[in-house]
C-alpha cells in the first residue's frame, strides 16, 4: 500500500462532504436569522420603552411646575397638539421623541425632527377664545381630576408625524415653515378612534408628493379593542403595532409600560369611571369594562 498517496488524499473534502456543510449552514442559518431578528427588534422596542420613560419623568417635572396639569399642547382649539414642544424643556433631546423602530418621523429636512407619539387628546382642555400660537396655548386636566391616573394614556405611538421641529415647537421665531405655533403645533395627539387627519398633528406627507403614501399619520399601536368602522382601522399601520403586537405607552402619572393593543380601550372619555365601552365611540371608565361587560381594560383614553 502507498502510505505516500493515503497522505495526499485525506487532504481534501468530497462533493458530499462539502454539500452537507453547506446545508447545515444553511438549516442553521434558517433557524438563527429569526432568532436574531426578534433580539433587534426587542432590543428597539426596549429603547422606545426607554424613551418613552424619560418622557414621562418630563411630565412629571411639568406637573410640579405646572399646578399638577400634564400638558394640553398649543392649539388654543384644544385637542392638544403641540404638547411635545412643552416638555422639551424638561428632556432637552429630539432624539428622545423617536423611536428606532419609526421611519416616519424625519426625511431629512433643515427643521426636520418630528415626534413618534401622540398625545390622548381627551386629556386636553380647550381655551377661552381658541386660537394658536404661543398666547393661545390649551389648558389640561390636574391630575386630581383624573379617576385613576395610573390607568389613562397620556402618550401613546404613532407614525408619519415630521416636518418641523420639536426643539423649536414654541418659538415662532425659529420654529421654520409649517408644523409650528402658527399651526396649532406639530406634535400629534388623538383619542385611537381614527378618520380623516386623526392623529391631528402636522404631518410634512400632506405637502409632498415624494413619498408615496396617502398623506395621513398613523396609529402604532395595533387594532385597540373596540375600532372595527373602515376609516378607522385605516388609520392604524397594522393590525398588530409597531412591536409585536402592542406598544409602548405613557401613563398620566407620568409611568411608561408596554400594553397589547387588545387590552386598551380608544375613544373619547366615559361619562362616568364605571361606564362601558362604546365600540368606535367612547372609551371605557377606568372602573368600566369592554363592551362585552366583563372584561376591564388594562388601560383607557378615558380621564373618568
Amino acid at each position: 500500500m502507498n502510505i505516500q498517496n493515503l497522505s495526499h488524499r485525506s487532504k481534501g473534502f468530497t462533493l458530499i462532504e462539502l454539500l452537507v456543510v453547506i446545508a447545515i449552514i444553511a438549516i442553521l442559518a434558517a433557524i438563527l436569522f429569526p432568532v436574531f431578528a426578534k433580539v433587534r427588534e426587542k432590543a428597539r422596542s426596549i429603547s422606545c420603552l426607554s424613551n418613552l420613560k424619560q418622557i414621562g419623568l418630563g411630565v412629571i417635572q411639568y406637573q410640579q411646575d405646572y399646578d399638577e396639569k400634564n400638558p394640553g399642547g398649543i392649539n388654543g382649539w384644544g385637542g392638544g397638539s403641540g404638547w411635545a414642544g412643552q416638555i422639551y424643556s424638561y428632556v432637552k433631546s429630539a432624539k428622545v421623541f423617536q423611536c428606532p423602530d419609526d421611519s416616519g418621523y424625519s426625511h431629512g429636512g433643515k427643521n426636520d425632527s418630528g415626534s413618534s407619539y401622540g398625545l390622548n387628546s381627551n386629556t386636553s382642555l380647550p381655551r377661552d377664545g381658541g386660537g394658536c400660537g404661543l398666547g393661545y396655548a390649551a389648558n389640561s386636566f390636574s391630575i386630581s381630576q383624573y379617576n385613576a391616573p395610573s390607568k389613562t394614556v397620556l402618550l401613546f405611538e404613532i407614525t408619519g408625524n415630521w416636518g418641523y421641529n420639536i426643539a423649536h415647537e414654541l418659538d415662532s421665531v425659529n420654529a421654520g415653515t409649517g408644523g409650528t405655533i402658527e399651526w396649532c403645533g406639530g406634535s400629534a395627539s388623538g383619542q385611537g378612534l381614527g378618520g380623516q387627519w386623526n392623529p391631528n398633528g402636522w404631518n410634512g406627507e400632506a405637502n409632498t408628493t415624494s413619498v408615496a403614501t396617502d398623506g395621513f399619520m398613523k396609529y402604532a399601536t395595533g387594532y385597540m379593542n373596540g375600532v372595527s368602522a373602515p376609516n378607522i382601522l385605516g388609520s392604524y399601520i397594522s393590525p398588530t403595532g409597531r412591536h409585536t403586537d402592542g406598544a409602548n405607552y405613557v401613563m398620566a402619572d407620568g409611568h411608561a409600560k408596554w400594553l397589547r393593543a387588545s387590552t386598551v380601550s380608544p375613544g373619547y372619555n366615559a361619562p362616568s369611571a364605571t361606564a362601558k365601552q362604546v365600540n368606535n365611540n367612547t372609551a371605557a371608565g377606568t372602573e368600566g369594562t369592554f363592551a362585552d361587560g366583563s372584561t376591564q381594560p388594562a388601560a383607557t383614553f378615558s380621564v373618568y
